[in-house]
């Protein structure tokens, strides 16, 4: 979301009985995305767009880690209210990037062979065509154009994942 956001405490969003899961930081951001998703005004965001909502709020959610979300949610007609909103994401828990950054670099630690911190390019692009959420090819070679591949085709894995969640 942006860098600066304001803390509305006399807003009705705070007072759902959700909201106490959460710092005022992460609820100003919850808000304003769920504002951001609420495209007709209507205090609802469709059930398909709380993945995008989760990934513009940093988060990284997997696609089976949604289905989950939405299959807890009390959908009202495939919509989320705010209070249901907030109670699934509280549920799943927001990640920051320090969690995120750990995760990331064990799930690249286990292609990591001699333990020196650098992975073969190819058996990464292979792992991540199979394993977990799919990618496909053109966002592998961004994946590793970010990283920058090195001469032995390896490239450090602890450096992606620091740029990766720095994006």
């Amino acid at each position: 979301m942006g860098s600066r956001v304001l803390i509305d405490n006399s807003n009705p969003f705070n007072s759902l009985p959700s909201a106490s899961l959460f710092t005022d930081l992460q609820l100003a951001e919850l808000r304003e995305c769920f504002i951001l998703f609420d495209r007709t005004g209507s205090g609802y965001i469709e059930g398909a767009d709380l993945g995008q909502a989760l990934r513009a709020l940093g988060q990284n959610p997997s696609e089976d880690d949604i289905a989950k979300m939405l299959n807890s949610a009390n959908l009202d007609a495939g919509r989320l209210s705010a209070g249901e909103y907030l109670r699934v994401i509280g549920e799943y828990g927001l990640r920051d990037e320090d969690e995120m950054g750990v995760e990331l670099k064990e799930a690249f630690r286990v292609f990591d062979r001699n333990d020196v911190g650098s992975i073969d390019a190819g058996e990464l692009k292979n792992a991540l065509k199979i394993y977990g959420d799919k990618l496909q090819d053109d966002d592998i070679e961004k994946m590793i154009a970010i990283a920058g591949l090195r001469d032995n085709g390896s490239l450090d894995y602890l450096e992606l994942a620091a740029k990766l969640i720095a994006k």
